[in-house]
């Protein structure tokens, strides 16, 4: 089956083949940090999944996602589901996902009070 993996490092996204389950967390690792743990953004019959600890850490690289009020952090990877809510292959088109993506680059994140702060980091990698 196909699956759509948005890389933040190298601002693309591209088809892969998705075998199952485990693969989600080693497509959503990078060279930055290793994930283990994800969590689910719903976009219509979608899913992207993404790190769920990438706010957790000092720096990270990120994206935005139209019409989702948040910042995503790390690398993502959309499904389809089926009325089962199993695995499917995504109904958004690569065109579409890629015009509804706006890719932030490394970014500095602070964790406050107030929630979370993420800021271009100037510089390069911390």
């Amino acid at each position: 089956m196909i699956a759509l993996k948005i890389n933040v490092i190298d601002q693309t996204v591209t088809p892969i083949e998705y075998n199952g389950y485990t693969d989600i967390c080693p497509n959503l690792s990078t060279p930055h940090k290793a994930v283990s743990l994800f969590t689910t953004v719903y976009v219509n019959s979608d899913c992207i999944y993404v790190d769920d600890e990438g706010l957790l850490v000092d720096t990270n690289y990120g994206f935005k996602y139209k019409g989702y009020n948040g910042v995503l952090m790390g690398n993502g990877l959309v499904l389809g589901t089926d009325e089962n809510g199993d695995s499917t292959a995504p109904d958004i088109d690569i065109y579409t996902l890629k015009a509804n993506i706006t890719f932030l680059g490394l970014q500095k994140i602070h964790e406050g009070y107030r929630g979370f702060t993420v800021m271009p980091l100037e510089g390069g990698l911390a």
